[in-house]
């Protein structure tokens, strides 16, 4: 009793209402398979087959496995079920239609979906309907495994992102505060460091929050990491670039004018550097508009265009 509130205290709350939901969906097609075999002993092998692989749930450990089992045997009682439940197990199945990504909603659209679930009402229910149903259920679990995935590679892309944020702002206010010990003069080279560093902060700021928005994909992920280094350079070179414009005297904020050499302060030019980190979105952007095909852009703007003619 105490190693199971040993156990149970180990669990996140979210594990243990996942094993309670896969057990109570465990229960429910077992007692169907029950029904079954009582109902026709005729195909009892399926019914043994899919028993089996009931039972090497119970054996693995991990989650993904013991869903995949529970996939799999759902999706082979389909071809045996009782023709009367064979339209409740697709309405089912159809109101988690909404995993599919933009290809299968394509193949699976609404007007073939509504063909199957009319000739399940109308008959014949044969083996080709069956199938059909089958190979729409398994294009779900797979859509919704290859999101799961994308979500968690994500997710570590996104720590990784936080950890190089962090550690440069760890460093900028290094920088800042030896700055202050020692007293650096405004009109010293040294407080370029700084600038660049605002860049360099401002410009992977920017970077994760953009990340957060769009999807990723596995064959994405070598490449992601050398992208928020390279949006970083870019952040810290165009901080550079643009407090010697500034210094230049090109573009002029005479409200900004102070006493010493550079005639802007220190501070203004720490935040026009941090803001000018943000500008390699400017620079992404429009690489990508020059290069589409090598950026994959191309294929990202036929996504979003295929996403909005589902929407529709």
């Amino acid at each position: 009793m105490e190693n199971n509130q040993t156990v149970s205290m180990k669990k996140t709350l979210t594990d243990q209402f996942d094993e309670e939901y896969l057990q109570m969906k465990l229960v429910d097609l077992q007692q169907k398979l029950d029904s079954l075999a009582r109902a026709n002993a005729s195909i009892q092998p399926e019914i043994d087959e899919i028993r089996c692989n009931l039972e090497s749930i119970q054996t693995e450990v991990a989650k993904r496995p013991q869903w995949n089992l529970y996939q799999i045997s759902l999706r082979h009682y389909l071809r045996i079920c009782p023709s009367e439940e064979l339209l409740s197990a697709f309405l089912g199945i159809r109101s988690r239609g909404y995993r599919l990504d933009l290809p299968n909603k394509q193949i699976w659209d609404q007007e073939r979906l509504k063909s199957i679930e009319r000739q399940i009402v109308e008959g014949p229910q044969d083996i080709r309907l069956r199938l059909e149903i089958e190979a729409f259920a398994k294009a779900i679990d797979e859509c919704g495994f290859r999101y799961t995935r994308d979500n968690e590679l994500k997710s570590e892309v996104h720590r990784n992102s936080l950890y190089c944020t962090v550690a440069a702002f760890l460093l900028l206010l290094v920088v800042l505060f030896w700055f202050s010990i020692r007293q650096i003069d405004p009109d010293s080279l040294w407080q370029k460091l700084p600038v660049l560093l605002f860049g360099v902060n401002g410009g992977l700021l920017s970077a994760t929050l953009q990340q957060r928005r769009e999807r990723m994909y596995r064959h994405n992920m070598s490449t992601v990491k050398a992208e928020l280094l390279f949006r970083a350079v870019c952040g810290a070179i165009a901080a550079v670039v643009v407090t010697m414009l500034l210094e230049l005297r090109i573009v002029d904020f005479p409200f900004l004018h102070s006493g010493n050499l550079s005639g802007f302060p220190v501070t203004a030019l720490y935040i026009v550097g941090f803001a000018s980190g943000f500008t390699e979105r400017l620079f992404i952007g429009a690489m990508d508009k020059v290069y589409p095909k090598r950026s994959g852009n191309e294929g990202k703007g036929q996504e979003k265009k295929l996403g909005q003619q589902a929407s529709q």
